[in-house]
């Protein structure tokens, strides 16, 4: 968790209290110790003491009295935060598939897209720089998406296993322990499933009051989530797709094998705008979940303080 605090509490209701008092402010026991019941002592005596230690007198059974107890307390994460971080680093992600989607167009564009004669020569010495240019754009787009998903997978993995912890320290029974809301994300069937899980936790298990756990669902991580996954299935589609290019050296190119580019140049770059696009919609709606559990939870942090 984060940082520990040292608190002084009454033994009777747990209500904080200082290091010099003598009552508790909320239900008024006495933290003195109980005297002997013989008038003419006085003396104190301590829990379980069964006689005086200074005149003798039994000392009958009763009620522990209430004392001061010291306690550590455990602060729980603020998200706040963190989550600012995501959210540039989300965005950032957002401006790279934006890049990345004009970059695939251009790439179509530099094959000819629409033309209807084939002049291989003409192509080649009018093209191919077009081509290379769009290639090179492309891979910078790509490169700067990878970057962005990088950082946002480290901070959403803290930010995921910091919520998880928040609600363990809250008392509340979670699904996936801690440790699973940063491994799930490497478990490769598990990856289905576990982290959405653990999100989803984050919102639904706060104890928030008269709100029953059934009724806090939180449909745009849901949908997220399965926008997230879709884009993962359109990339690895793109991989199946590609062309063996060994094959299409300029100066071996025909009608064919011009045909045979152009179209895997199509495949690719529409299969990449697509889950560019699916890509941004998931993270607008991933940047609602982050946003909305956050202020869920550092809201009830503050309740608890």
């Amino acid at each position: 968790m984060g940082k520990q605090r040292t608190e002084v509490r009454c033994s009777a209701c747990h209500a904080v209290v200082t290091q010099t008092a003598q009552h508790c402010r909320r239900c008024g026991e006495s933290f003195e110790e109980p005297s002997c019941p013989n008038p003419k002592c006085g003396a104190k005596h301590g829990p379980g003491d069964r006689f005086c230690d200074k005149c003798g007198t039994p000392i009958p059974e009763e009620t522990p009295h209430a004392r001061k107890t010291t306690v550590q307390i455990e602060e729980p994460y603020l998200l706040g935060g963190l989550a600012h971080l995501l959210y540039w680093a989300i965005g950032g992600g957002i401006l790279a598939s934006i890049w990345s989607t004009w970059a695939e167009f251009q790439r179509i564009d530099a094959v000819g897209w629409g033309r209807k004669d084939f002049h291989p020569a003409g192509v080649v010495m009018q093209r191919m720089e077009d081509l290379k240019t769009a290639l090179d754009a492309v891979s910078i787009a790509w490169i700067c998406m990878a970057i962005a998903w990088l950082v946002i997978f480290v901070l959403l993995i803290i930010w995921a296993w910091r919520a998880t912890k928040n609600l363990q320290n809250w008392g509340a029974t979670v699904k996936w322990r801690p440790g699973w809301a940063v491994g799930g994300w490497f478990i490769p069937v598990g990856l289905i499933w576990i982290p959405y899980q653990v999100i989803r936790d984050a919102w639904r298990l706060v104890p928030v009051p008269n709100e029953p756990p059934p009724t806090r669902r939180l449909g745009v991580w849901l949908a997220s989530w399965l926008g997230l996954l879709a884009t993962l299935v359109l990339r690895q589609s793109t991989r199946l797709a590609e062309f063996e290019q060994n094959s299409l050296s300029p100066n071996s190119w025909t009608r064919s094998t011009w045909w045979d580019f152009r179209s895997w140049v199509e495949t690719v770059s529409y299969l990449m705008a697509i889950s560019n696009a699916t890509w941004a919609i998931a993270a607008i709606g991933l940047i609602v979940t982050v946003h909305r559990i956050s202020t869920r939870q550092d809201e009830f942090a503050a309740l608890k303080q």
